[in-house]
């Protein structure tokens, strides 16, 4: 992997797309590059956002994305995107029966 750096004179794009949605949250993909004479991306990320009501409890998430004829990139994307929220669920349910393993009765 070979580092790529953004100069004081480049143009910047930042480009996100809405790659897993599950009922009350949903990942996005940030990707940053750099236009000099071609585009370079400089660097990549993924987060999730919660959806929450007005009084600030978990809402479901109305839309969700629509696979039929994305490419392979967006469908791997996809999938990478399940696969953690997966692993987060299970490490959560993990920590959460550790937790009140340890906690007197």
């Amino acid at each position: 992997y070979q580092r790529r750096v953004m100069g004081i004179q480049d143009w910047v794009s930042l480009n996100a797309h809405v790659v897993y949605v599950h009922r009350t949250t949903f990942e996005v993909e940030v990707e940053i590059a750099v236009e000099r004479d071609q585009k370079v991306v400089t660097n990549r990320a993924s987060f999730v956002l919660a959806n929450f009501d007005e009084a600030g409890q978990p809402m479901e998430v109305q839309t969700g994305l629509q696979l039929d004829g994305a490419d392979p990139l967006w469908r791997s994307r996809y999938a990478d995107a399940r696969a953690r929220y997966e692993v987060g669920r299970l490490t959560r349910a993990y920590q959460s029966r550790i937790f009140h393993a340890d906690r007197p009765k």
